[in-house]
């Protein structure tokens, strides 16, 4: 009868911050393993059975050596934090000022339309904020000596 047990734990356990860039952390492994075989055979004795059952376990823990690693791979998670957030601020930023844009072209196009048309309907909502005052007086040009 030949058994084999075949058993691989990985001991390498990483946290990454991108493609190439995997820190080691400490690790609790947890495994099982099974197997069983059965065997009859007619030769000398007749009937001859054989039965085999194997059950097993593995835990293992495993520090990293090296502990400037860990902190150069904190540094370099809290670089790609901070590089993440100011990109999530500027497009933030760019996405108020478009806005904005947007709601002062609306404004003048309501101005421009109020002063010809009575506007109803889905206009007369988006232009519902608009309030134009026709009866200002305009500025005169400058008058030469």
């Amino acid at each position: 009868m030949n058994n084999q047990n075949n058993s691989q734990i990985n001991t390498s356990s990483f946290y990454g911050f991108g493609p190439g860039i995997n820190c080691p952390t400490p690790t609790l492994s947890v495994a099982g393993f099974g197997g069983s075989g059965s065997g009859l055979s007619d030769g000398d004795v007749i009937g001859a059975r054989v039965n085999s059952d194997n059950y097993g376990g593995v835990v293992t823990v495993t520090f990293p050596i090296g502990g400037a690693n860990h902190d150069i791979c904190k540094k370099i998670g809290q670089a790609q934090v901070s590089a993440l957030e100011s990109q999530v601020a500027r497009a933030q930023a760019e996405a108020r000022k478009t806005q904005a844009d947007i709601n002062l072209v609306t404004a003048l196009k309501c101005v421009e339309l109020l002063k010809f048309a009575t506007l109803s309907g889905q206009f007369a909502q988006i232009c519902s904020g608009v309030n134009p005052n026709f009866n200002y007086p305009r500025a005169r040009a400058p008058q030469s000596p």
